[in-house]
This record gives structure tokens, C-alpha cells and sequence, in this order.
């Protein structure tokens, strides 16, 4: 396999590659623009957050859409909720630093990390986030696709946590990890080991 087609399976490189072309002249593209056709391998490993500003100048992240595989991924549909209230610290807290750095820069963004879901698996991804436009150009909206995989999470009588180092099946988080599961796609990312 060629380096180049290495890069372009890399779930970051796919939806710049869209926002590229959807944002044509634009500084970013609107979010009225996007055809979701133009994404349907990507589509169900996607997400997309809804910038809200409040009246106190704080910003609130709301889920408009996630997909099936996000949902598998987190371990329940938030559809609709708030990042910060129903998604497990740190993790929250670094998410939506990268929300805030991809709207404040305008560009997009790769990362990789890892997080315990709302199930107890520990779920390592890769993902990608972009900013969309409101009708106004500012910036509205974040789509994000990522890639996962699961592994069980143990615990010890001195309270530390350590992983199998074997990743398990979604859907069995009770028990020894049984069988090895990895997203094809999946839309959302962060990164404390390098680049996605």
C-alpha cells in the first residue's frame, strides 16, 4: 500500500478532503451546504455539534447528530445534550478545548486520545473536526468523524486502572475481553500521541 492511500483511509485526511471542497471560496463552508450523500461512508462514524452562545457569554456544545457508531462509542445516544453534562471528565474538559480551538482558528483539526465511555470500556479513537459556518460566516457549527476501538478497563484493590491490552466486542463489557472490535469510521478526535 502506498503512503498516499494510507493517509487518504485516515478518518482526519477524508473530511478535510470534504470540508475542501464544500468550502470552495469560502474562509469555511456553511453548514446549509453540506450533503450528507457526499459523506455516506463516512456518515454513520460522524457527529455534529451545535455552538450555542448564551446570555452570559458562556458557549454550550449541543449534539445535533451522531452516529451509529458514535453512539457505540460513547455507550449512549446524546442526541441533543450538552457535551460537557453527560460525557466523563477529563475527557469532557479537553473536548471542548478542541471545539473551542477549531471554531476560534477556523481550520481544521486531527487528534487522537482515549476516554472510559459511559459503559466503563476505554475507547481509543482517532477523529477529525471541522468547523461549519452559520448563514452569518460565523462559525456554528463542528462536524467530527472518529475511529475507535474498545478495550475492558480493570480494576485493582489500590484503585489504579490498567487495560487487558486486548480489545473487546462493544456490546460485552462484563468479564475477560472476548473479541476484537474496531470502527471502519467514526467522526470526532484529539490528540496527545500525534498526528491522526
Amino acid at each position: 500500500m502506498s503512503e498516499e492511500s494510507g493517509q487518504e483511509r485516515r478518518v482526519s485526511n477524508q473530511l478535510e478532503k470534504f470540508w475542501n471542497k464544500l468550502r470552495g471560496d469560502h474562509e469555511i463552508p456553511f453548514e446549509r451546504d453540506m450533503d450528507i450523500a457526499d459523506l455516506e461512508e463516512l456518515w454513520p462514524f460522524c457527529f455534529i455539534i451545535e455552538i450555542i452562545a448564551r446570555d452570559e457569554g458562556e458557549i454550550a456544545y449541543m449534539y445535533s447528530y451522531i452516529g451509529e457508531s458514535i453512539i457505540e462509542a460513547y455507550g449512549d445516544d446524546l442526541t441533543g445534550k450538552s457535551v460537557y453534562a453527560h460525557l466523563i471528565a477529563p475527557y469532557t474538559a479537553d473536548l471542548l478545548k478542541k471545539f473551542a480551538e477549531v471554531s476560534a482558528e477556523k481550520k481544521p483539526m486531527a487528534d487522537d486520545s482515549e476516554f472510559v465511555n459511559l459503559q466503563g470500556a476505554l475507547i481509543r479513537y482517532r477523529q477529525g473536526l471541522v468547523p461549519l459556518a452559520y448563514p452569518d460566516g460565523s462559525v456554528g457549527y463542528i462536524l467530527g468523524a472518529m475511529k475507535w476501538r474498545s478495550y475492558s478497563v480493570f480494576g485493582r484493590e489500590d484503585g489504579k486502572r490498567f487495560t487487558s491490552g486486548k480489545a473487546i466486542h462493544e456490546e460485552d463489557f462484563q468479564g475477560a475481553p472476548k473479541e476484537y472490535k474496531d470502527s471502519e469510521y467514526a467522526c470526532v478526535m484529539f490528540s496527545h500521541h500525534g498526528v491522526v
